[in-house]
């Protein structure tokens, strides 16, 4: 008896699977990522954790597993973030307008200054994304070391959200749940 393919290679032609065996072999040689690197490929942010001959496997940080083909890999391209020694964190924060915008900015800068895993060259930059009806989107962009990034990820979210509202800053809930109440007649 036979063993079965795996699910991800059921549906592939036998040109797919020379495409992703081709892939393989390139990425192989050019080596643009390894096992416990953090890469990002077509949105997906992730960890990654097998590196094979058609298709690799990342995990992601809510402990997702997404498998890619080679094929994808090789024609979407990939951006290492581990390739530098260092990563940079892209944070975003939603401020009401009537917030005051320098009290905003350096309680941020506070907090990014104040937590030991973030890197202080290069400086963490602050920036001004998106104007949105109800809100100031800012996108921070701190550094750290790869082996730090999940850890500083979750804790800047927390410190900077209570760091916020201890100087009184609104952050608005710009998605707002919206209960309609009709008359039957």
């Amino acid at each position: 008896m036979r063993p079965s393919k795996p699910s991800y290679l059921k549906s592939e032609t036998p040109v797919s699977h020379l495409l992703n065996f081709s892939s393989g072999i390139l990425l192989k040689i050019l080596a643009p990522f390894k096992i416990g690197d953090i890469i990002e490929i077509n949105g997906v942010l992730g960890t990654v954790l097998h590196k094979g001959t058609f298709v690799f496997k990342i995990k992601t940080s809510n402990d997702k597993f997404v498998v890619f083909s080679n094929r994808t890999v090789y024609n979407q391209g990939i951006n290492n973030l581990t390739a530098k020694n260092m990563m940079r964190l892209d944070l975003n924060v939603q401020v009401a307008y009537n917030s005051n915008m320098t009290k905003v900015k350096n309680t941020l800068m506070s907090v990014l200054n104040n937590n030991n895993l973030v890197l202080h060259s290069p400086s963490p930059k602050i920036s001004v994304s998106r104007l949105r009806e109800k809100s100031i989107d800012l996108t921070l962009s701190p550094w750290c070391e790869p082996d730090d990034y999940w850890t500083a990820y979750q804790q800047l979210q927390q410190e900077l959200k209570s760091g916020l509202e201890s100087q009184g800053v609104f952050i608005p809930d710009v998605n707002p749940s919206l209960v309609e109440l009709r008359k039957v007649i």
